[in-house]
């Protein structure tokens, strides 16, 4: 299960494992403005489970008015910057997974 642009905290997320324990947890530039219970949420996901997305064009980047697909390079910024990892692991883990969810090679 893809978990379209999540915001939740960490009771929200464990509820969402519990009942399905394959989802993958996707998050868009709303990460800049999480509280820090949405952080620690984000912060646990698994690397195996973790999704970028734009949801263009509601979430755009710091200067625009609103998001493209053209700004998941400003996502995984901010992902990565929270999650305490570099960009390139970000974007690395995230095409991974969803090649993986939607079976493409």
């Amino acid at each position: 299960m893809h978990l379209h642009c999540f915001t939740g905290n960490r009771y929200v997320q464990d509820r969402w494992v519990e009942r399905f324990p394959r989802t993958y947890f996707a998050f868009t530039n709303k990460v800049r403005t999480f509280s820090p219970d949405q952080i620690a949420a984000l912060q646990n996901v698994e690397d195996s489970r973790l999704l970028l997305e734009t949801d263009a064009p509601y979430f755009p980047a710091p200067g625009s008015r609103v998001s493209s697909s053209s700004q998941i390079s400003t996502v995984a910024e901010a992902v990565a910057a929270l999650r305490g990892t570099t960009v390139e692991h970000v974007l690395e883990i995230s095409v991974a997974n969803g090649k993986h969810l939607y079976k493409s090679q």
